[in-house]
């Protein structure tokens, strides 16, 4: 993906997607999916992709919530889980492109 080759790489990441042993080990790879998916203007699935990632991860959730507080996305941030408003905020910044950070 870095090298621009998103073709490849998106083939990378659903093969390893595919595979339940390797999203136990790896569930990043949603995370990484989903930036993958913004920069290639697919925001419906990269939603999918960020909220896949914040269910299987505390930190994840933990990360989403912040980052979306923080551009304004998310006003009342929930203490825990990954909610309706996280949600909300997550359609709205996928929506606008995903910007980086």
């Amino acid at each position: 993906a870095r090298l621009g080759i998103t073709d490849a790489a998106e083939k990378d990441f659903d093969a390893v997607l595919s595979d339940p042993q390797a999203v136990a080990t790896h569930p990043e790879a949603y995370r990484d999916r989903a930036l993958l998916h913004c920069r290639a203007g697919r925001p419906e699935a990269a939603a999918l992709d960020w909220q896949v990632w914040a269910n299987l991860t505390p930190d994840g959730a933990a990360y989403l919530r912040e980052m979306l507080e923080a551009r304004g996305y998310l006003r009342n941030p929930a203490s825990s889980g990954f909610g309706p408003a996280a949600l909300a905020g997550l359609a709205a910044w996928t929506g606008e492109g995903c910007p980086e950070g």
